[in-house]
C-alpha cells in the first residue's frame, strides 16, 4: 500500500450524514460526539486506527508497477496474476503471484478539466490562475480574489462555500444546469451558466448566455477525475493459438480493453467484475454514491463469488448487461453514475444477491459470509433528502459544526408515512 497525495483538503467534510456512511461493524465510529457531516480528517484517523487488527497483512511503501495475467502452464493449474512491486525505501522490485486481484485504489488521482475554447491560451498567459479541486487545500489562499468555481457536485459546492467566505464577493458558481433564474445555495455567491469560452486578453470568460465575467484572479475546476490504472497497462490475455511468457505479454483483445478514454472502466459486470477474467474485481467504480456501505456490500459479493457460494452468468450475459447499461447511460462518464436513488437500488440489489449465497461443506451455523450493511427504508428516505439536508446544514454557517442530528435541521423520519 502506498499513501498517495490526497485530494482531501483541510476542511473537507463527508458528502453524506454519518449514519449513512457506516459499515456493519463501524457504528461506534459515528456516534453523537461527531458533527452530522464528519470532517474527512476525522474519518481518516478512525479508519487508520481500525486497521490495526490487519496491519500485519498490509505491505506499506510498496508501489504496484504492473499487474498482468500469467497463463496457466497446464490444464490443471489455474491462471494467476503476476504483480510487480517496487519497495520505495530500497528501490528493489519483486514479483509475486496471486489467484485473484481486487483493485481498490480509487479514481480520484487524474483530474479531468473539460476542453473549452481559449482555455489553453488563458493558462499560457495567466499560468497560476487555473487549478483543479484536487489541489485545493485552504480557502484563505483566495482572500480578496475574484474567483470562479466550475462544477456543482458535492466537492464543488463544499469548496465553493468555503472560498466564498474569503473571496471578493460574489464568488461565481458555474454549472451547465444554471440559467438566469438560478441561485447559489450559500451566501456571497452568484450562480452563473456554463463557460462558453475563455477570453485570455481580458482575463475573463464568456458564459453560455453571452454574459461576461469580471477579470478573474482564480478559476477552480471541480469537474471530477478520469479512471486510470497505469499498473494494468501491460495486462495481457493470450489468444487461443498463442504462446507467451511473463517476459512477452500480449495485448488483450481490442474488445477486452479496460480503459480507453478514461471516462469509464470497460468490460466490468455490475461495476465490479472484469468480465473476460472475473478473478480481477474493482471496488467503488460508481460515483455520486456513498463509498463505505457500497464498498462493503461489493466486497461481500466478491467474497461469495470467489468462494463458490455465488455464481456469475456467462461471459456473453455479462457483456449483454454492459451493452444494456451503455444503451441507457451512454459510453462516457455517466456509465458509472448512480443518480437519484440509483445507489439505493444498487446496494439493495447487491444485498439480495448476497442473500442467495449457498452454504458449503464446512460452513457452521448456516453462515455464508459476513453480512453487509444494506440500506433500508430510512436510509432510502435520507438519501432522497440529501440535497435539502446539505442546504440546511450549510445555511447554519459556522454553527453547523455543532449540528449532531437530522432532527436539529428539521428532518424527522416517520416510518408510518414512508412507502
Amino acid at each position: 500500500m502506498v499513501i498517495r497525495h490526497s485530494q482531501w483538503h483541510r476542511n473537507c467534510s463527508q458528502r453524506m450524514t454519518r449514519s449513512m456512511t457506516t459499515c456493519k461493524n463501524m457504528q461506534r465510529m459515528y456516534g453523537n460526539p461527531f458533527m452530522l457531516y464528519m470532517f474527512s480528517r476525522t474519518v481518516k484517523s478512525r479508519l487508520f486506527s481500525d486497521i490495526q487488527q490487519i496491519h500485519h497483512l498490509v505491505c506499506f511503501e510498496q508501489q504496484v508497477q504492473d499487474v498482468h495475467l500469467r497463463p496457466r502452464s497446464s490444464n490443471v493449474e489455474p491462471d494467476s496474476w503476476a504483480v510487480t512491486t517496487k519497495a520505495l525505501h530500497t528501490g528493489i522490485t519483486s514479483v509475486q503471484y496471486y489467484d485473484a486481484i481486487i483493485v481498490s485504489n480509487g479514481h480520484y488521482t487524474t483530474p479531468f478539466i473539460p476542453s473549452i475554447p481559449g482555455l489553453a491560451e488563458f493558462h499560457k498567459q495567466h499560468p497560476h490562475h487555473i487549478s483543479h479541486s484536487k489541489h485545493f487545500r485552504r480557502p484563505e489562499d483566495f482572500r480578496n480574489k475574484t474567483v470562479l468555481t466550475v462544477g456543482t457536485g458535492p466537492s464543488g459546492s463544499d469548496i465553493a462555500s468555503q472560498i466564498a467566505k474569503y473571496a471578493t464577493p460574489p464568488l461565481l458558481y458555474s454549472s451547465r444546469s444554471h440559467d438566469s433564474s438560478s441561485t447559489a445555495p450559500f451566501p456571497d455567491a452568484k450562480a452563473v451558466p456554463a463557460i462558453a469560452a475563455f477570453l485570455p486578453d481580458n482575463r475573463t470568460v464568456r458564459f453560455a448566455d453571452e454574459s461576461e465575467s469580471p477579470p478573474l484572479d482564480a478559476v477552480v475546476f471541480c469537474t471530477g477525475y478520469l479512471y486510470t490504472y497505469p499498473f494494468l497497462r501491460s495486462l495481457s490475455f493470450p489468444t487461443p493459438s498463442s504462446t507467451t511468457t511473463d517476459a512477452t505479454p500480449l495485448l488483450p483483445y481490442p474488445e477486452d480493453r479496460l480503459i480507453t478514454t478514461g471516462q469509464r472502466v470497460r468490460n466490468v459486470y455490475k461495476h465490479i467484475f472484469y468480465a473476460p477474467h472475473p478473478s480481477l474485481a474493482f471496488l467503488v467504480l460508481p460515483w455520486n454514491i456513498v463509498p463505505f456501505p457500497l464498498a462493503e456490500v461489493q466486497s461481500a459479493v466478491i467474497a461469495r463469488v470467489w468462494s463458490g457460494r455465488l455464481s456469475l452468468p456467462s461471459l456473453e450475459d455479462m457483456r449483454a448487461w454492459e451493452r444494456q447499461e451503455t444503451a441507457k447511460k451512454g459510453d462516457g462518464k455517466e456509465f458509472h453514475r448512480l443518480p437519484g436513488g440509483e445507489d439505493v437500488e444498487y446496494i439493495q440489489m447487491l444485498g439480495r444477491w448476497c442473500s442467495e449465497a449457498e452454504k458449503m461443506d464446512g460452513d457452521e451455523g448456516g453462515e455464508v459470509g459476513k453480512e453487509p450493511f444494506v440500506w433500508g427504508k430510512k436510509e432510502a428516505w435520507v438519501r432522497s433528502k440529501v440535497g435539502e439536508i446539505k442546504k440546511a446544514f450549510f445555511a447554519r454557517g459556522d454553527a453547523r459544526k455543532d449540528v449532531r442530528t437530522l432532527e436539529e435541521l428539521g428532518f424527522v423520519y416517520d416510518d408510518s408515512v414512508q412507502t
